[in-house]
């Protein structure tokens, strides 16, 4: 299928002269995340990582937006996969930009993919990114302004970088046909009662002002973000305050993560459970099998996107959360 797209455009000039170059890219299959670093332009720290839901329907479907959800920190982020990414992909990439000459002193956005437990780079950003700059930066302890002034001043390596011993997310509430088409200059309501709650912060993107009314002017209209004990308590949080905001025709994704059997990928290996589930179905069948002895290791693995999980006894005996624990 590769090589006959190949001839339709080099030979057949399919796409007429913009078929003459064609790019050959490896096909990688796996899950997303995105990691921060800040650099002086030959030091760095990480900032940060985090996980974005780009779907704009329930069970991650529909069509890509801009960012739905996000969260931080990622389950399956833990220190050996971290030390792959930095001695892999960030390491040589603040070396290289040493090496050339470059004078270059700010962010670097890492978008990669987690595959078959080896991090891949699909991407490089000068910036933060949104909606994950909006779980990054509050997980943040150390003073983002301190740390702007060591990247400036040469000082950064030695900086410590501390985080905050909690889970954030954030849930986008989008004007009603994002992301087709959609009406604006719809009057909010809510805002700062969502803002008076615990742990809460609200963001606003798409917001106007009218007859001193904040008013909806763009898809993306606003995002909560909420703290919590762990992802599954800033969740509800999140979703709590959303319910304290309103304009016509609001969305947004509810629950936050619904898991389908390729995202068990990142739920297995780290035996995080603490999310809110939609179809519970499919799940409940994988467990049940898991805790009778029905899947094999290879099914295991493959589904765990081969991040060195083995089938053991540990397993069936599980603790899950509310929703799971009465399934064995």
């Amino acid at each position: 299928e590769a090589l006959s797209s190949f001839k339709e455009m080099l030979q057949k000039k399919q796409f007429g002269d913009a078929s003459d170059k064609v790019v050959i890219e490896q096909f990688l299959e796996g899950v997303e995340v995105s990691v921060f670093a800040l650099t002086d332009g030959e030091h760095y720290q990480i900032i940060g990582h985090a996980k974005d839901y780009k779907r704009i329907g329930e069970g991650d479907t529909g069509l890509n937006t801009g960012g739905m959800d996000c969260v931080s920190p990622v389950p399956f982020m833990d220190s050996a996969f971290m030390d792959k990414i930095k001695t892999q992909i960030i390491e040589p990439t603040i070396q290289g930009i040493h090496l050339e000459g470059l004078v270059y002193k700010g962010f670097v956005f890492f978008g990669l993919m987690n595959c078959k437990g080896n991090p891949y780079v699909i991407e490089y950003n000068c910036r933060l990114g949104d909606p994950e700059t909006e779980v990054i930066l509050p997980r943040l302890q150390t003073d983002l302004v301190s740390l702007l002034a060591a990247a400036d001043n040469g000082t950064l390596e030695d900086v410590n970088i501390l985080y905050q011993d909690a889970s954030f997310a954030t849930v986008m509430a989008v004007s009603g046909g994002y992301p087709g088409s959609y009406q604006k200059n719809f009057p909010i309501q809510g805002i700062d009662i969502a803002k008076q709650l615990p742990d809460t912060l609200v963001f606003q993107a798409g917001t106007g002002f009218q007859e001193n009314s904040i008013v909806t002017s763009g898809g993306r209209v606003l995002t909560v973000t909420c703290q919590g004990k762990d992802l599954q308590n800033a969740v509800q949080k999140a979703q709590k305050a959303l319910g304290s905001i309103h304009f016509e025709a609001m969305y947004f994704r509810k629950p936050y993560v619904s898991f389908n059997t390729a995202s068990i990928r990142e739920i297995l290996p780290s035996r995080n459970f603490a999310f809110l589930i939609d179809d519970y179905t499919e799940l409940q069948e994988i467990f049940r099998g898991l805790n009778n002895g029905q899947i094999g290791s290879d099914v295991l693995d493959e589904m765990s996107c081969n991040a060195k999980l083995k089938y053991e006894t540990e397993f069936s005996q599980a603790i899950l959360t509310d929703k799971f624990s009465k399934i064995i």
